[in-house]
């Protein structure tokens, strides 16, 4: 009921043009609080109710505090979730973002954030102010001045941001990556990922100097190199490398406390031993058999090094002349002789080199996937580029969604999903990645035992953890399996992809686990009906005038709601009553989704708005039952069609 447009009231709306910055929200704060602070103290006695002709008196709070991050944090007196404080439950710093033991996370005092935020608040100069906030991460905010506000239990973490717009859409688009023009890989790094220049690397003194200063195992010496020589440090050792250069640091020193420290400290490599090296001979080209270099062209150096360089960028091999397709052979000791004993012609040296080629890459290549044939990094890391949903994955998921049936109430997602489809839509993040993903990857990945079955793994601990948290009961049950499974995801996601960042909504949405038991369920304080306001605003049709806009948009909401309401109220007078279905086709929305799945729990007045399908499939009465049962939701209206 509460998400119907018809029962949501717009109380005010901020004068543009821009939004207002920092501490300047508090200016219209206050006259919120104002009128907060009667109802909480002394209370407020209305005259008349629906309920109680003869008046009744009643208090009123405020809690919780329901936003996207960035605004609930402004008006939560936080900084954003992308600086150092990154938490409003917790005192957790950038730098320690992965740290998945909660007993590890500071906790915040409201005592003490209280304290703070008066400090700020008489704080004789900016530049005061300036230093409380870099140390303490607060501001004050008008909402202190309520006796019960606790910054730290009402800023509510929305799932709707946090896990379709942010969990979702973060693995499939920037870490897996979805494209109907590469094929499908493992995932190993992001779409499009850059390695870091090391130019350190290329200078032996000062690099045995880097060794050196990885040895003596120090965090704070460490963190005083440059990034892209802790970067290549963590690759050269298979260590997670993305983050921050004090997290990085730490991943080495973690490193040394095994058995390397010794070496180390002799300014030895200990991973110069262990890299796998590229079965390539390097012989000489005055060395090579008259019968190889070619009696009428002779092949030259720089014949041999454009060869390498066509073999490796797989460009124009088959215009390299015959004895640079010998040279490349004999320098990988494959054989040039046919099994008569006669010289190979060209596509058969061709045909060996490719094989020759794949089993390098395949069985011989380095190890996270970034060095040339050289066995050095290649230039901008840029192997063959893949994606984890690449052409053949996502073919098949097409091919699952022309055949799938779904609900009239549940929206699909797009038709050609990782197609040119445009940015995708909340619901639509939840629809690939609940239903259509779920559907296709554990029939592609079930049987598998390596990476991709740990992908799979990965991916279903995440799935799980969103439906949890939109569901429509809860319990301290599902509360620790919520926790349960999203701690898996993002421990699981850490292991994975060591060039993928973790995200500070990563470590929020695990505070979500604390908000189910504290809040009920999260259908109740997540944003979508909000978003769907603020959409209705934006397109209202205004003046222009800042200073008049704003009441155009409070009287035109107030005249919209009072309208539905009176058209879905039964009450119309027959005269009126042709309007109804002319009404229903111009203003009627796609109630399909997010905005239904609300509906749908709470109660049987939600079944007003719900469309019935276009082709109706029909079930018989026992199955119509048991689904009743195991859905917990009556069929609408009593049909028996889905």
């Amino acid at each position: 009921m509460r998400y119907k447009d018809e029962n949501i009231c717009l109380i005010g709306v901020i004068p543009g043009p821009g939004k207002p910055s920092l501490e300047q929200i508090n200016h219209f704060l206050r006259l919120l609080v104002d009128d907060l602070l009667e109802f909480w103290s002394p209370g407020i006695y209305f005259s008349r109710t629906a309920l109680h002709p003869e008046g009744r008196f009643s208090y009123g709070f405020l809690i919780p505090l329901v936003s996207d991050q960035l605004a609930a944090r402004q008006v939560a007196g936080l900084p954003s979730s992308s600086g150092n404080h990154l938490c409003s439950f917790c005192f957790l710093t950038r730098d320690q973002i992965e740290e998945l033991d909660e007993t590890q996370w500071p906790v915040r005092d409201l005592d003490l954030h209280r304290q703070r935020a008066m400090e700020w608040r008489d704080a004789p100069s900016e530049a005061v102010r300036e230093a409380i906030f870099q140390a303490e991460g607060l501001r004050f905010t008008e909402l202190l001045r309520l006796s019960y506000w606790d910054p730290r239990r009402f800023v509510a973490v929305d799932p709707m941001h946090a896990h379709l717009l942010g969990d979702l859409e973060d693995l499939l688009r920037d870490v897996w990556g979805a494209d109907t023009e590469l094929p499908s890989g493992l995932g190993k790094r992001p779409p499009g990922f850059k390695v870091p220049t090391c130019q350190d690397k290329a200078k032996p003194a000062v690099w045995a100097k880097c060794m050196q200063t990885l040895g003596k195992g120090s965090v704070e010496q460490l963190a005083r190199l440059n990034w892209p020589s802790l970067w290549r440090m963590c690759y050269d050792r298979d260590l997670r490398r993305a983050g921050t250069k004090l997290m990085l640091a730490r991943h080495l020193v973690k490193w040394v406390r095994g058995d390397h420290k010794a070496a180390l400290l002799n300014g030895e490599d200990p991973t110069n031993v262990a890299r796998p090296q590229p079965f390539v001979r390097h012989i000489a080209i005055p060395d090579l058999p008259v019968s190889l270099t070619g009696r009428r062209q002779p092949v030259t150096e720089q014949d041999v090094k454009d060869a390498e360089d066509a073999l490796r960028t797989r460009n124009n091999v088959s215009m390299l002349r015959h004895g640079q397709l010998l040279a490349l052979c004999a320098r990988r000791d494959i054989r040039v002789l046919n099994e008569g004993g006669a010289q190979s012609n060209k596509n058969e040296l061709i045909d060996r080199l490719n094989q020759h080629s794949h089993l390098y890459r395949t069985c011989q290549r380095d190890r996270n996937g970034l060095l040339d044939a050289d066995g050095n990094l290649a230039k901008g890391g840029e192997e063959p580029a893949t994606v984890v949903l690449g052409s053949d994955v996502l073919s098949e998921i097409w091919s699952d969604q022309e055949r799938l049936v779904l609900p009239s109430h549940l929206a699909p997602g797009p038709a050609k999903f990782g197609s040119k489809t445009g940015k995708l839509k909340a619901d639509q993040w939840r629809a690939v990645g609940t239903i259509h993903l779920v559907i296709t990857l554990p029939r592609l990945w079930g049987h598998e035992t390596g990476r991709k079955k740990q992908l799979l793994t990965n991916f279903m601990h995440l799935v799980c953890a969103v439906q949890i948290a939109r569901m429509h009961s809860t319990s301290a049950r599902l509360a620790d399996l919520y926790r349960y499974h999203y701690k898996a995801y993002v421990a699981g996601f850490i292991d994975l992809y060591k060039e993928a960042t973790v995200k500070p909504t990563n470590h929020l949405a695990l505070h979500i686990a604390d908000f189910l038991p504290a809040m009920g369920p999260t259908h109740s304080y997540r944003t979508w009906a909000f978003e769907r306001m603020n959409f209705t605003l934006q397109n209202m049709p205004t003046n222009k005038k800042h200073g008049e806009l704003e009441m155009t948009y409070m009287y035109h909401a107030s005249r919209a709601a009072n309208l539905i309401a009176l058209m879905t109220s039964g009450a119309l007078p027959d005269e009126l009553a042709d309007l109804k279905p002319a009404f229903d086709k111009a203003f009627r929305s796609d109630y399909r989704g997010s905005r239904l799945n609300d509906i749908l729990g709470l109660g049987d007045s939600a079944h007003l708005q719900v469309e019935e399908s276009r082709g109706r499939l029909i079930v018989e009465e026992s199955i119509r039952r048991l689904l009743d049962n195991y859905t917990g939701i009556s069929t609408l209206h009593g049909a028996r069609h889905l």
